[in-house]
């Protein structure tokens, strides 16, 4: 049951200010987030993926097929998201999702 309520979360979307959809994972606070990763170790996979997809998308639109990471790795991510989160519990997901992107790709 909790596994399903879980892709059910997933599959709420809500429109941005900026006109985007937003889906899945990236409307979970970021307190739901720790939560979860404490709760249920495996939904890391699934903000894992999330977090690529949203990589992926935002190389697309921009026509550069570049490593938005910079070749950063998952637990460096994960680590710089899980503070993030902690400083910001109540800021939607993607927030912080957007926010380790951009930094990165302005170094």
């Amino acid at each position: 049951m909790k596994f399903f309520l879980l892709i059910l979360a997933f599959c709420i979307s809500i429109v941005n200010a900026k006109g985007g959809i937003v889906l899945g994972a990236g409307l979970h606070t970021c307190g739901k987030y720790l939560d979860l990763l404490e709760s249920d170790p495996n939904s890391k996979i699934v903000y894992n993926q999330y977090i690529e997809g949203v990589a992926t998308g935002m190389s697309i639109q921009e026509n550069k097929m570049i490593d938005k990471f910079k070749g950063s790795n998952t637990n460096d991510i994960q680590r710089w998201l899980k503070n993030y989160c902690e400083k910001n519990p109540l800021d939607l997901y993607i927030y912080g999702v957007m926010n380790i992107i951009r930094e990165l790709d302005s170094n």
